[in-house]
């Protein structure tokens, strides 16, 4: 697992900076488009887009999926408080409609697409890293030659049984297909 990790990282280091790219582009369009934006519930001075940095925290959190929902909501137009009948905008920037195809565009590349990329470049390295290459079979103590005495080993259990043609062996007989055969494998 451990060489499947260290074999992932260049591969990891460049989705890392397609998502960090991602990011950027979306931090510095949400600093655009939701930047005025009155605090409004969810949006508070620890979450919001009024900076880049502020910005970027924002989408890190979204990117877990934690209630990218309800920053949708307050980043549309005419959105007040959730449960209360007074408006806070009053006169104010209060959102806009790219709310919508902001935040599903961004949930959808990043957190389905995005994050689905480091699992399947951590899990072709791991499959690479546990197969076993020409080399290594050909150092294994099991060779052609075992395969083919295992086979006649086999049919001849198979022939002192009934005779049936199906090339099925009971367990009863495998003690007496452990003794046909030779080391490495009886």
């Amino acid at each position: 697992l451990l060489k499947a990790v260290i074999l992932s990282l260049p591969a990891l280091f460049n989705v890392g900076s397609l998502l960090f790219l991602f990011l950027f582009i979306y931090a510095v369009a949400g600093v655009s488009l939701f930047g005025l934006i009155v605090y409004n519930g969810i949006l508070t001075e620890h979450a919001n887009f009024s900076t880049w940095p502020l910005s970027m925290l924002t989408l890190v959190r979204l990117a877990t999926g934690e209630d990218w929902q309800m920053f949708m909501r307050a980043c549309m137009v005419g959105t007040g408080m959730p449960g209360t009948m007074q408006d806070p905008c009053e006169g104010k920037h209060c959102g806009t409609v790219a709310a919508v195809p902001f935040f599903i565009s961004f949930v959808t590349l990043l957190t389905f697409v995005m994050l689905s990329l480091f699992v399947a470049v951590i899990l072709e390295n791991f499959a690479k890293s546990t197969k076993a290459s020409d080399a290594e079979l050909q150092q294994a103590d099991i060779k052609k030659e075992h395969v083919n005495a295992f086979l006649k080993a086999w049919h001849r259990v198979l022939k002192e049984q009934d005779a049936k043609s199906s090339d099925y062996l009971p367990w009863e007989r495998l003690t007496k297909l452990l003794q046909e055969l030779q080391p490495p494998l009886g």
